[in-house]
This record gives structure tokens, sequence and C-alpha cells, in this order.
């Protein structure tokens, strides 16, 4: 019975789920969004976005990867996963007691551990091939978390070891949940240091554990709360059971803090609206199910943008970029933009080909 389990497990089909990126660029001009028009392939909207199907059981980390392919970037700067500032708001309700509650279940630990966050960044190649190659390995499933500091107990000794160093740097410290998160952190030098890890979401959770589909109900910190006293800890999984409750209609990826890319997830109920306005075919759709439920791996549906780059400054250095290229007659400096553009594997021929993954 034991082997014929496991068999059933190596064979279960995944089931599709529909997922929207679009990069945040509601700040730029008509003027820069027509340049993108004009050179950089975005054919309908006032944004780069793709449209993708993923497998049900994706976690947050393989997603990162599926959308450095997507948007062509290589991996080269620190990443995040937060909730919008309206759904961690409604969620911890400004609440210390409320916040803690959910460290180690949907929010990461607030310490300092590059080396095990960013525990599958592993890539050794050099070539653009290997790399690519390297990124299809990590989206594609069976997916395993190998981490450590994400794990649920792990964050929970960690977060109570925490509030005891805190207790005894601030003798004053009263966590009941009626403490205003933002007023202890704000009043709090040796709290103020965690601000920036309030809100980054576990990578090791699934991407549906997370993210709701368009009309699916939200759960607040109440039935979250009732539901993790029930809570287990899996060893042999290493998960809870059961897993986080949708929380958000909508998830920020934010990568490069310099650059400061944010591409927006949102998790449409199917991509019907895009077949009835003739943007993909039924047929294609169908075999994208297919290959999702028997690959095990997320399939690009619909590409409306070119892919972008990392260190050209954001989406507004990215605008800068064509319009050096396209829009200006100084020859060299369109050359010396060329030349750079080139180097980080841009291609003007490919702004309109669609993302393969």
């Amino acid at each position: 019975m034991e082997n014929e389990n496991k068999t059933m497990k190596a064979i279960r089909k995944c089931e599709p789920v529909c997922l929207h990126l679009e990069l945040d660029m509601k700040n730029l001009s008509d003027e820069e969004t027509r340049l993108l028009q004009m050179y950089g392939g975005l054919r309908y909207g006032k944004a780069i976005s793709r449209d993708i199907l993923i497998p049900d059981d994706m976690p947050l980390n393989a997603l990162h990867y599926t959308i450095q392919k997507l948007f062509g970037w290589r991996n080269s700067h620190l990443r995040r996963f937060i909730l919008p500032k309206k759904s961690f708001d409604g969620l911890v309700q400004d609440k210390w007691g409320n916040w803690v509650k959910l460290v180690g279940a949907l929010f990461r630990i607030p310490i300092d551990s590059h080396d095990d966050f960013f525990w599958n960044d592993d890539f050794k190649g050099e070539s653009d091939e290997s790399f690519i190659t390297w990124l299809k390995s990590k989206y594609t499933g069976p997916y395993k978390y190998q981490g450590y500091i994400e794990l649920y107990d792990n964050a929970d000794y960690y977060m109570k070891k925490l509030i005891e160093d805190v207790k005894v740097n601030i003798p004053d410290f009263n966590p009941l949940e009626t403490d205003s998160l933002k007023k202890l952190i704000t009043d709090n030098y040796y709290l103020y240091e965690i601000k920036i890890y309030l809100d980054i979401l576990l990578e090791r959770l699934e991407v549906t554990s997370v993210l709701a589909e368009k009309g699916q109900k939200l759960h607040d910190i109440d039935e979250l709360g009732t539901r993790m006293v029930a809570r287990r800890y899996q060893p042999k999984s290493k998960k809870l059971s059961p897993e986080i409750l949708p929380v958000t209609h909508k998830i920020i990826y934010n990568y490069d803090y310099g650059d400061d890319w944010n591409v927006i997830i949102t998790r449409p109920k199917d991509f019907s609206s895009l077949v009835k306005t003739k943007k993909i075919i039924a047929d294609d759709l169908d075999v994208a199910k297919k290959t999702v439920s028997t690959e095990h791996r997320p399939v690009c549906v619909l590409t409306n943008g070119g892919c972008v780059l990392d260190d050209v400054g954001g989406i507004y250095g990215y605008n800068n970029m064509l319009n050096t290229i396209f829009g200006k007659l100084n020859k060299r400096e369109r050359s010396e933009m060329l030349h750079w553009a080139f180097s980080q594997g841009w291609d003007m021929n490919d702004v309109n080909k669609p993302v393969d993954l």
C-alpha cells in the first residue's frame, strides 16, 4: 500500500492556476508609454505584463525564478514578496501581537540571515544557456523547501528569542495585542531595524495558500488565529497543517532595491476574457494547461511588452534606453547604449516575441 501511495503521488497531475503579472508603471507619462508602444513591444494597455499558468503547488520561491525569466532579469539582486500596504494593515491591524502570530506562518522572521534566505541561489555556470537551464530547473516541480529559517519551529524559536531580547533592551516593553506595532517600532531604536522585514512573505509558501483568486473570500486575523491554534508542525513534510489561508488579492514582487522594479501579481479565475478578445487561442490555452499538468512547470500564455534588463535604472532607465537607441540622432550615444544593452543580453528583435518558459 505504501508503494502504491508513493506511485500515486509521483504521477499526480497538477491543476493549472492563472496568474497575471504586471510591471508597476502607473507613474509613466503618456509620452513614455507611447515610447514603449513604439519600441518596447507594448501592444495594448499601459503596462508590460505576462499572463501565465502555474502548477497549483508552486511556492513563491519558484515563482521568483519564473518572474526572472519572464521579465528578462538575471537573478543579480535582492528581491522580496510583500503584501500591499492595505492588505498588511487590514490583516495586522497595527497590533504587535497580531504580527507576531503570523511570523513563521506568513511572514519571515525579522533577522538578517542572507545565506539561508537565498538557499536556492546556487547557479555556478557562466553561459546564458546554462543560466536559462538553471532557471528552468528552479521553477519546474516537484518543489521542496530545503532552507532552515522559514521552517515554522525554527522561526518560532527565533521569534521567541527576539521577544526576550526586546524585553531586556526595552524595560517597559509590553507585548500585548493592544500595543501599536507602528508606535513600538517608531519609539524604540532597537525595534526600528526590523521595520524592513515586517511584510516580507515566506517563500516556502505555495502561491495559492497566500493569494486568493478574484472574488475569493479573504481571511482575517481572527480566523487565522483560530486556525493557528490547531496548527501542528509536520516534521516529515516540514509544513504547518493546514497551511496559511489566502489573505490577499494582490502580491507585490519587489526586485533590485536600487532600480526598484515592482511586479503586481493577481490571480484571475480563468483566461476566458483573453480568449474572448482573441489575445490567445482556446486550443493553445488547452495545450498550455496540459503542459502545466503533465510537466509540472509554468507556461506563459500571453506576453505584452518586451523583456527589460538588470541595472538599467528601473522602468525610467529602460525608457531612456529605448529613447537613446530609437529616438535620438546622436550616433555615439546610440552606439554606446546598444553595446551596453547587447552585453546585458538584450535583443531589439525579441521585443515582440512570446516568452518561452
